[in-house]
């Protein structure tokens, strides 16, 4: 069993900056491993240096990130594919008439996604 933190507002894999971007390195073997991970996301956080900064919009990106960090929730992997997970429908670049609906996970990497232009430029 694995477990993933997600936002859920939006079911999309919060990615641990430490493990990479990609949420595939945000997967925890355990639910401790997947706590412990959270407490340290919200422990850097709250000890952000942004917030003695002198410029308003430095406060104001802290004062975000802290609050979607607070927002973050633990979930069993099977679980969240099965019931939490939400998909979007894209187009390809080519698909001018919009005639071939692609339905995706919110978590696609770009570089995956027929409607962006890293899709074909690999």
């Amino acid at each position: 069993m694995t477990y993933y933190i997600y936002n859920p507002e939006t079911s999309k894999i919060a990615s641990n900056p430490a493990r990479g971007k990609s949420y595939l390195k945000a997967e925890y073997a355990t639910e401790g491993a997947a706590k412990a991970a959270l407490t340290r996301m919200l422990k850097k956080a709250e000890t952000n240096p942004n917030f003695d900064s002198k410029y308003d919009w430095d406060v104001e990106r802290a004062e975000r990130d802290l609050a979607y960090v607070k927002k973050l929730k633990i979930a069993e992997s099977r679980l969240y594919h099965d019931c939490i997970e939400q998909f979007e429908t894209t187009y390809s670049m080519y698909d001018k008439e919009r005639k071939n609906p692609i339905r995706q996970s919110v978590n696609t990497p770009a570089y995956m996604d027929p409607g962006c232009e890293s899709y074909w430029s690999m």
